[in-house]
């Protein structure tokens, strides 16, 4: 949705979803100075200890930061309406 990769998770090859990987984005700062990082978390499944390992994301403009100005138009421009409106019909029906 929001074009990331992540091309460096060893052992697995580029861009794989293995299971129990999550992307992660955190804010720095606030306002009109806020950033957003990416990061990719998973499970080298090597061993069973279960430990996660972290690498950088990156947008399509191959930065792993990006303002939280930007990463909000990237969003809007993915985001169908119906979908928003639908869903907040069932959470709502499911309230009532």
């Amino acid at each position: 949705m929001l074009d990331l990769a992540w091309p460096h998770a060893p052992p697995y090859p580029a861009n794989t979803t293995v299971l129990g990987g999550m992307l992660r984005l955190t804010t720095e700062g606030t306002g009109s100075d806020a950033n957003v990082s990416a990061a990719f978390l998973y499970t080298d499944l090597i061993d069973d200890d279960g430990d996660m390992v972290e690498v950088e994301a990156y947008f399509a403009n191959g930065a792993s930061r990006i303002s939280l100005s930007e990463l909000t138009r990237l969003a809007k421009a993915r985001i169908d309406e119906r979908c928003v409106r639908m869903g907040q019909a069932m959470v709502e029906e499911r309230q009532s």
